[in-house]
């Protein structure tokens, strides 16, 4: 069933109480620089300078990124992403790739290494645990790909919960955004 984030806040109940939304914060950005050992920079990940109205195009093309095989040459951006780029900022296809490889030099190595299989298989252990760790406390949690759906009261609880199963499958911290 599809519904927008605002529509889940206000119609999702939880044991009749209201809900929160917590997200773990650039999920993919984060899990290839843990995996690198390197700390990424401050703020949002997919905010490229030059492309801040492009977030959500920078966001699918470092994806993209990620999954290419060593031997692809990428001569055309995603058309999903192509869809949600803001018309004043798209520019040639080797010059956006080019911007988010130079804003993300720490991940030198991993952009064209296929690694965003590894990364997705980590998420979906690291969501695992979380799952598994809030059934036990009994808890209650709702999985929306990186995020989960909580009881407003439970909030502050699983979120600490996300954070530490994060930090100890990567070994380092992971960011947990509240949305309620």
């Amino acid at each position: 069933m599809e519904l927008s984030k605002e529509e889940r806040l206000e119609r999702i109940r939880i044991n009749g109480q209201r809900i929160a939304e917590l997200d773990f914060s650039n999920m993919m950005v984060r899990l290839a620089y843990a995996k690198l050992k390197v700390q990424p920079p401050e703020g949002d990940q997919y905010a490229i300078p030059g492309y801040e109205r492009s977030r959500a195009a920078m966001k699918i093309i470092f994806s993209a990124l990620l999954f290419d095989p060593a031997d692809f040459n990428r001569k055309r951006l995603p058309q999903d992403a192509l869809r949600v780029f803001h018309p004043g900022e798209l520019r040639d296809t080797q010059r956006v790739i080019g911007d988010i490889k130079r804003f993300h030099s720490g991940l030198a190595g991993v952009f064209g290494s296929g690694m965003g299989h590894d990364l997705f298989f980590d998420e979906s252990q690291i969501l695992s645990v979380i799952l598994d760790t809030v059934q036990k406390r009994g808890l209650s949690a709702l999985p929306i790909h990186d995020a989960l759906i909580v009881p407003l009261d439970q909030e502050p609880v699983i979120r600490e919960i996300m954070e530490e199963s994060f930090e100890q499958r990567m070994g380092m911290k992971g960011v947990v955004k509240v949305v309620e």
